[in-house]
């Protein structure tokens, strides 16, 4: 039994790595807006919500956002008897970060898995390569912090003050 108490502390400090930093901010981590419309005239793709699914898979966690900065397009083109996915990053001005020509010799489906495996490899993961996510991929921009306002000077008051503020209270009344 006393081992059990021991091990009591631990597991609630276990549970509170756990959880999420807050239940209003969430981290600020890789997001960004995704544009992918599978084409008509290859067949067997994945729809959009398929292709966003493995790509949360691939990240650890949903990555495709509408107020994200950056922006992923994913274009699929027929080259003779394979099929190519042609995958771009761009920041939110525009400029082309990222890009990639992904072939297979495969159907669709397994070059909508390929891509977005490549995705999460080159736009994630940055704890893996230790080194910080670029500003351009994160969620919402950078905040620069200086140094804090000097915090205004707290003087006591004295006792005598505080007896004059109460000189003029008499009876204090306690009601139900």
């Amino acid at each position: 039994m006393p081992r059990a108490a021991a091990l009591a502390p631990l597991l609630c400090l276990s549970l509170l790595l756990l959880a999420p930093v807050s239940a209003g901010e969430e981290p600020n981590r890789v997001a960004f807006r995704f544009e992918y419309t599978p084409p008509r005239t290859i067949r067997g793709c994945m729809g959009r919500e398929d292709f966003i699914m493995w790509l949360a898979s691939g990240f650890g966690y949903p990555v495709v956002r509408d107020d994200a900065r950056a922006l992923v397009r994913v274009e699929l083109t027929r080259k003779g008897r394979e099929i190519e996915a042609h995958v771009s990053a761009s920041d939110e001005q525009g400029v082309e970060r990222w890009q990639a020509v992904i072939p297979t010799p495969l159907d669709c489906r397994e070059l909508v898995q390929d891509a977005a495996y490549a995705i999460a490899l080159n736009l994630g993961r940055w704890e893996l390569r230790k080194q910080p996510v670029p500003a351009w991929l994160l969620l919402r921009p950078l905040i620069e912090v200086g140094s804090p306002a000097p915090s205004p000077r707290y003087e006591p008051s004295s006792p005598t003050t505080m007896t004059a503020r109460f000189a003029s209270v008499r009876w204090i009344r306690f009601t139900r």
